[in-house]
């Protein structure tokens, strides 16, 4: 169930690029790290052209 949402998650996002992609254009994506494994935070960067990580701390943000 969770590959499926994945992969159905990816191919959303793969069309959202083929439109935006056509625009100059700064777009943010959000993920939560604590909810990927280190193979689903690798994908995330390498479909990316730039990411940003932030980590909580101590319950702060």
């Amino acid at each position: 169930m969770l590959e499926e949402r994945r992969q159905d998650f990816a191919y959303r996002e793969g069309e959202i690029d083929s439109v935006i992609s056509k625009y100059r254009m700064i777009t943010m994506c959000t993920y939560s790290f604590e909810k990927c494994n280190v193979a689903g935070i690798a994908e995330i960067v390498s479909n990316h052209q730039l990411f940003w990580l932030k980590r909580k701390e101590n319950g702060s943000e």
